[in-house]
């Protein structure tokens, strides 16, 4: 099992009231966390071209080692709406989507 470290921090009244899980992919040999573009349109900016990107569905999957720790240091009011999803025998079905290289094309 992959640790993901938990940022706690206290709501503020400002914040958005926020119900969709966001969900942390794990198979044997990583972890990404699955978020919505839609709702977090900077998690693209958090991307450094180790994660992948489902533009059809509006989806980026933070890979663990290196971008999911720049969005979780943005967003420590997501940790109550992480759930997990194991592929425990075999490789994810999103190592199949494209790499999410903007950021390296952009640098």
């Amino acid at each position: 099992m992959i640790y993901v470290p938990i940022i706690h921090a206290t709501k503020r009244e400002s914040d958005k009231e926020m119900t969709t899980p966001l969900i942390f992919i794990t198979d044997p040999g990583h972890g990404w966390l699955e978020v919505d573009l839609a709702e977090f349109p900077e998690a693209f900016d958090c991307g450094t071209g180790y994660g992948y990107i489902d533009e059809a569905r509006g989806k980026i999957y933070l890979e663990e080692d290196t971008e999911l720790w720049a969005f979780l240091k943005t967003h420590p009011e997501i940790n109550d709406r992480i759930t997990e999803k194991v592929w425990a025998d075999r490789d994810a079905p999103l190592r199949n989507l494209p790499r999410n290289e903007a950021r390296l094309v952009r640098a």
